[in-house]
């Protein structure tokens, strides 16, 4: 092996999360979407350069405590998140009720993520769904931007334009 060169290794899903130093080192080091956590209920990536967070779910939930380490999760991400950012949840894999109700999941961390500078929340949900609910626990306030969208590709580039 040429000693020059420099072995990189993936970082695993929550392995940096247990030291906020590290977590924050290797979040702003890295390119593209990087992945803060993979479980059966969601999956939570961020991009630093365009300045996202994406929430990607597998199922709903009604409370903080169906998803325990979300919130430090996002804690993080806030922390090292510098500005003004916005964040995808992706709610398209869910099946509505058989009247085509969404219900939002509870969103811990909602204060942490607003002082830390979010500013525009764009839901993605399925085509079948007529109304999305926002429970008293889901990221849903008035001093942020929030519009639903069908296609993934259109809520994002929503959320990195300047137009409001």
């Amino acid at each position: 092996m040429d000693p020059t060169a420099s072995e990189v290794k993936p970082t695993q899903p929550g392995q940096a999360a247990n030291h906020p130093t590290d977590f924050k080192r290797l979040f702003l080091a890295s390119s593209g979407n990087f992945l803060v956590d993979e479980n059966p209920q969601y999956r939570l990536e961020a991009d630093h350069a365009r300045k996202l967070i994406f929430l990607v779910l597998s199922q709903t939930w009604r409370t903080f405590a169906a998803v325990p380490s979300l919130e430090e999760q996002l804690r993080s991400l806030a922390s090292a998140t510098v500005g003004e950012f916005g964040m995808l949840i992706d709610m398209s894999s869910l099946s509505p009720d058989a009247d085509g109700v969404l219900l939002a999941p509870a969103i811990p961390a909602r204060g942490t993520l607003l002082d830390a500078g979010l500013t525009k929340v764009a839901n993605v949900i399925p085509y079948n769904c007529q109304e999305l609910i926002h429970g008293p626990h889901s990221l849903s306030v008035n001093s942020v931007k929030m519009r639903p969208f069908n296609i993934r590709f259109y809520a994002e580039n929503w959320l990195t334009s300047d137009q409001h």
